[in-house]
């Protein structure tokens, strides 16, 4: 059940929207496409249009072992700043000052900056009846999300997993792959595969228990047909665009130069069982 804390005013109206995936999978393309259609992501956003405020609240590996409570006190924050921003109390500024702490990923100068972004939200920005974000990393903390906001949606993007497995970008396999796949890793394409592999696992277990409120996008059909897997999506989202908006969202999906990379690799970088799983999930090799 949704924390106690939980604002009202958050069933009221659009539902909210996450979006996730990971590093390279294309979630920075479905931002673009809700923020031009008029969806609220934030406006301390990186060159990715990831949203720094939930980095700065929920980037951190000891957010799997924080406190329950402080962890749902931390949700009902950031809910409410994003679609009904108002002034912080003296423990909310206390619990901004304990997450502005270094940590392994964020150097202290940088947390400081997403503070102070945070903190002249809370006392400047606007109401945003339609609102959402993106972080890759979302899917880290979704199941509590889901399980804390009755009506949050969330778009989980994939992408063909030997592409993924070559990516240069795998700062979440060195941030999060020793957490889901228990062991030490390196930066190479049979952990990348692993890792693709162990999220994948753990988001169709979600989907199982959030059957109406998880979407999968696959990045790969969204570039062959950008109309009908937008249009798909904003369907799902409960966000319906007129056919013309709907041009206009699909025109800027851009067939990106990695795709088939993973062709220029051997099979024989990839441990046998994680292949042996793509083939169960009628993943092509």
């Amino acid at each position: 059940m949704p924390h106690s804390d939980k604002s009202p005013t958050l069933s009221d109206g659009p539902i909210p929207i996450a979006v996730g995936g990971l590093g390279g999978s294309g979630t920075r393309v479905l931002a673009d496409v809700l923020q031009r259609a008029g969806v609220f992501i934030g406006s301390d956003l990186s060159v990715a249009l990831d949203n720094l405020w939930y980095a700065f609240l929920f980037g951190r590996r000891d957010i799997f072992v924080s406190d329950s409570a402080e962890t749902d006190r931390l949700i009902a924050l950031f809910f409410r700043q994003m679609s009904d921003p108002r002034p912080l109390s003296a423990a909310e500024i206390a619990m901004l000052d304990a997450v502005s702490l270094e940590r392994l990923q964020h150097p202290r100068k940088k947390l400081d900056a997403w503070s102070r972004g945070f903190r002249a939200h809370a006392a400047q920005g606007a109401p945003a009846p339609n609102w959402g974000w993106k972080v890759p990393y979302t899917y880290i903390l979704i199941e509590r999300l889901l399980e804390w906001h009755p009506e949050l949606r969330y778009v989980h993007m994939t992408r063909h997993a030997l592409d993924m497995a070559y990516s240069a970008n795998q700062k979440q396999l060195i941030t999060w792959g020793p957490v889901f796949l228990n062991r030490d890793v390196t930066k190479s394409p049979a952990d990348a595969l692993a890792f693709w592999c162990a999220v994948h696992r753990r988001m169709e277990r979600v989907s199982e228990r959030f059957p109406d409120r998880v979407h999968h996008l696959d990045f790969d059909r969204l570039i062959r047909d950008p109309e009908a897997v937008l249009s798909e999506t904003m369907h799902f989202l409960k966000r319906p665009v007129t056919a013309n908006k709907l041009a206009e969202l699909a025109a800027r999906v851009r067939l990106p130069e990695t795709v088939g990379r993973h062709m220029a690799g051997s099979l024989s970088d990839f441990r046998p069982e994680d292949l042996a799983y793509l083939g169960e999930i009628g993943h092509d090799t």
